[in-house]
């Protein structure tokens, strides 16, 4: 797996257990970061001015990182270590949910998708005729629990936050990245 930068100066790419940077300008490659050997990388997403990289990290579970490029910095998510994390939940990328940095580098963006739900059959439909979508759609989404998440997470401040929930399940961000409706 490997992905180029906006400028094509710049390819990052997996090699076994390790994560490495080439920079073709000079030549130069650095590893990232070397993980233990049934570590696999994937999903590189690189920030708009191809200052920094995120990536995910799989093991026995679902992680991210993101790498600094200028200050040669690793930052890795590891989500045991963050008590708003919902623990029923894995770390995905999908079109819904994009691997997205901020603009200017200091926040990333994923999607966090429920584990499996088991499904309630006791043969009773009941319909509310105030509800803002058909009972069928409904069991189909399961009120928006089954839905994907956007969940962002502060590099500086190393905290992180879930942004969309069921009530609010989809999200549109600003430009920079600063700010989100919901």
């Amino acid at each position: 797996l490997y992905s180029y930068n906006e400028n094509a100066n710049s390819v990052v790419y997996s090699l076994g257990n390790k994560l490495l940077l080439l920079n073709l300008t000079t030549a130069v490659t650095s590893t990232i970061i070397e993980a233990s050997e049934k570590s696999t990388f994937s999903d590189f997403t690189w920030q708009q001015n191809g200052e920094s990289i995120a990536y995910f990290i799989a093991d026995s579970k679902i992680d991210l990182g993101l790498y600094k490029i200028k200050t040669q910095e690793n930052f890795v998510f590891n989500s045991e270590l963050f008590a708003s994390y919902p623990k029923d939940s894995i770390i995905i990328n999908s079109s819904f949910t994009q691997l997205t940095i901020s603009v200017d580098g200091t926040m990333v963006f994923f999607g966090l998708k429920p584990d499996d739900i088991a499904e309630l059959n006791n043969g009773v439909q009941i319909w509310n005729s105030g509800d803002k979508s058909l009972y069928p759609e409904k069991s189909t989404i399961k009120n928006f629990s089954v839905i994907p998440k956007v969940g962002v997470w502060d590099i500086p401040s190393n905290t992180f936050s879930v942004l969309t929930d069921d009530i609010l399940p989809q999200v549109m961000l600003t430009k920079n990245k600063k700010n989100a409706i919901l």
